[in-house]
């Protein structure tokens, strides 16, 4: 091997931190963006009473005790928007 491709071990460990520390940012940052709700409840239009017997509760977005992966604010378990898909079981 010559001289114009030898890597260092300090090369290799820079490297291989640099990449494990963008990873965690892209990351932490990903898990923020899915985290926050965006959608208001007017646009949603979100009730807080069943409909068509189906409720918030069995919604694949919603998250007890009361809060939703995608509308913004307080849900009841029994509430209803536009949004709603059901579990599956």
């Amino acid at each position: 091997m010559n001289d114009n491709m030898r890597i260092s071990r300090r090369d290799i460990i820079g490297k291989v931190t640099a990449v494990a520390a963008a990873i965690g940012a892209f990351a932490k940052l990903g898990a923020r963006a899915e985290a926050a709700p965006t959608i208001d409840q007017a646009t949603a239009q979100y009730v807080s009473h069943p409909v068509l017997g189906n409720q918030c509760s069995w919604c694949t977005q919603f998250v007890a005790p009361s809060s939703c992966q995608i509308v913004k604010g307080t849900i009841s378990p029994r509430g209803h928007c536009k949004y709603f898909a059901t579990k599956l079981p």
